[in-house]
């Protein structure tokens, strides 16, 4: 992946900005380029508003765009009025989720806004149970192990090359961006489940539980040979499992309606919602083919995991 890029913004000698700047694999068709991500742009409080936060903006990306091929990221909507002015960027698309509500009750009681959909899932939860029941009995009629794991091992890079085929522009997954990004992280300990059928890796997936006025879990990685409906239902099912184990309240997965695993995640009983945040994208390399390629919101496969703050 290479080194990560530190930009500092001084006055009088007193640092008060900050970007960091990540360069990460990405598969792109039958290419492989380098992308990198701005994350942690923040500028000192009294600076705020003050037309502070731009020139570092744009200074680390003018740095960034001379050691990667594509600049991406994400953003909210009040940091896009920033970023929007910046005519580099040559995209933006909202990222959608998808939810499980597993207690309407916590919500409601917390004031948490529900939408219809919102209400369907959670009056559909006792049904979405059963259904579970019969996949998990289906499911055990199979060879398929699913096991929790702590490392990521070389046979993920053969499970790479095999899933990464029915994608055109995601990060590039392979063990040691895995270990790198979950395994060896210092703060946060994920959750990651991974399906074996003669010690060949299937699927996978990594969760997170949040609690602020609810309990939330997410997945930020979730993989399985689209061919294979076995596993990704093995996979939904333990998750659920997992999330219900640990009192979660809501479920929350990034999931483009082209994904391959969308209509699984329907079947399991998760709704589609507006995305607040938004992904902005610039090929700074590249001919014209390859930029409307880059450009086209349907070549793309994000997940939570794709972002820093997860």
């Amino acid at each position: 992946m290479g080194s990560h890029f530190s930009y500092c913004a001084l006055l009088d000698d007193r640092v008060v900005g900050f970007a960091g700047g990540i360069p990460y694999r990405i598969k792109a068709g039958d290419r492989e380029i380098i992308g990198g991500q701005l994350m942690d742009l923040m500028v000192e409080p009294e600076l705020q508003g003050k037309k502070a936060f731009s020139p570092i903006m744009k200074a680390s990306l003018g740095d960034l765009m001379k050691k990667t091929d594509m600049y991406y990221g994400f953003t909210n909507e009040h940091s896009f009025r920033v970023y929007s002015q910046d005519k580099r960027h040559e995209v933006a698309f909202k990222v959608p989720r998808m939810i499980k509500i597993l207690n309407t009750e916590a919500l409601i009681k917390n004031k948490v806004s529900l939408d219809i959909a919102a209400k369907a899932v959670g009056s559909l939860s006792d049904f979405g149970l059963k259904i579970t029941e019969k996949l998990q009995s289906s499911s055990k009629k199979s060879d398929l192990n699913i096991q929790m794991i702590d490392k990521f091992d070389e046979r993920f890079d053969e499970f790479w090359e095999k899933v990464s085929a029915h994608f055109e522009i995601l990060q590039v997954r392979d063990h040691n961006y895995l270990e790198w990004r979950y395994s060896r992280h210092p703060l946060i300990q994920y959750t990651t489940y991974a399906v074996e059928e003669k010690n060949d890796i299937l699927g996978f997936m990594v969760l997170k539980n949040e609690s602020d006025e609810i309990n939330r879990g997410f997945f930020l990685e979730f993989f399985a040979l689209p061919e294979r409906q076995d596993v990704q239902d093995l996979l939904l099912n333990k998750a659920q499992e997992h999330f219900i184990n640990r009192d979660v309240d809501v479920i929350t997965a990034w999931m483009f309606p082209h994904a391959p695993y969308y209509k699984t995640f329907r079947r399991h009983m998760f709704f589609s919602r507006p995305g607040d945040l938004i992904v902005m994208v610039n090929l700074f390399k590249g001919d014209n083919d390859a930029r409307e390629f880059i450009k086209n919101p349907l070549n793309w496969y994000v997940s939570c995991g794709d972002h820093e703050s997860f």
